[in-house]
């Protein structure tokens, strides 16, 4: 789905191919230390907990934040339609 929308942006694929490694690479870490913190402490359930706790966090951002954006839009379509401007 995000090819996809790279690519219906226009989207230079070099920019796109450099934010996906980034990312990754931030994801990789927090996965890495949260398995380094659970072995110290000896605990798996640890572990397992963070490791499906983040992807769960990660995509209630983006979410959160596309509600607050079409507020904000909708808003703005109610201004234009009275005949007010921003």
């Amino acid at each position: 789905m995000v090819l996809a929308r790279a690519g219906a942006t226009r989207v230079r694929p070099g920019r796109f191919l450099l934010v996906c490694a980034w990312s990754d690479l931030g994801v990789a870490v927090v996965y890495a230390g949260v398995g380094a913190w659970s072995l110290s402490v000896s605990s798996f359930a640890l572990a397992f907990l963070a490791a499906t706790a983040f992807p769960g966090l990660a995509s209630a951002v983006p979410r959160r934040r596309a509600g607050r954006t079409r507020a904000v839009r909708t808003r703005a379509e109610e201004l234009k339609a009275e005949g007010g401007g921003l």
